[in-house]
């Protein structure tokens, strides 16, 4: 960690930054690390008397379940209780909300939204597993992916200009690293008068969950 640190300073001070959150946020509104701390700072102090109360109000709560009074709330403990406390003052299940919410319909509602909001349209374009060695069939799309749970779409202005496009790698397996990321597979830029532009290339994906096993010999099946 020290290394990587010292040299992340070095980079900085080789591009002409005194700091390296100076380079790294050079092309973000902060600016600079000076403004990331300074709006870390402000909203800290906003949230942190509602935070603390609602702190105390979960650790009631596991004092009040428990029968221990002096009930201490551990960072494990928080998710557990806000969902008790959702149950009981609001009558909210999370997992019983969970299936009104099917992946098609959440998928329909985020490309809706993204289309009102910056005039984009997402359209899936079909797929065929080839990447794996598995011959693909006649009606099989052109874009290849590396597992049948994979999908692939594409982004335009509304107009049929494509400004990108991105695969979609949602359910966990247990030869895929843990958590889930978004990478960019190949960068994009937009057009000039003397350059037309390139589309971006991007890929979301869930990884496996924690606990599950990985086959001897397995790897991330990333493209």
């Amino acid at each position: 960690m020290r290394e990587i640190l010292s040299l992340r300073r070095e980079k900085a001070h080789l591009c002409g930054y005194k700091e390296y959150p100076d380079y790294a946020l050079r092309e973000s509104m902060a600016e600079n690390g000076e403004n990331a701390m300074k709006f870390v700072n402000e909203l800290l102090d906003k949230i942190k008397a509602p935070f603390f109360r609602e702190m105390e109000t979960l650790r009631s709560l596991k004092a009040r379940l428990t029968g221990q009074e002096n009930a201490r709330l551990n960072p494990w403990d928080v998710a557990y209780y806000a969902n008790l406390r959702a149950e009981e003052h609001f009558r909210l299940d999370q997992e019983e909300l969970r299936r009104h919410f099917p992946l098609p319909r959440v998928l329909d509602g985020l490309f809706s939204l993204a289309e009102r909001l910056y005039g984009i349209r997402v359209k899936e374009v079909p797929a065929r597993q080839s990447l794996s060695g598995i011959p693909a069939g006649e009606s099989a799309g052109a874009v290849e992916v590396w597992h049948p749970d994979v999908r692939f779409f594409t982004i335009d202005d509304g107009n049929g200009n494509r400004l990108g496009s991105f695969y979609l790698d949602l359910f966990s397996r247990s030869n895929k690293r843990a958590g889930a990321w978004m990478n960019t597979l190949d960068t994009g830029s937009p057009s000039t008068p003397e350059t037309p532009g390139k589309p971006r290339l991007g890929m979301v994906s869930r990884g496996r969950r924690h606990g599950d096993t990985v086959p001897p010999g397995s790897q991330d099946f990333i493209p």
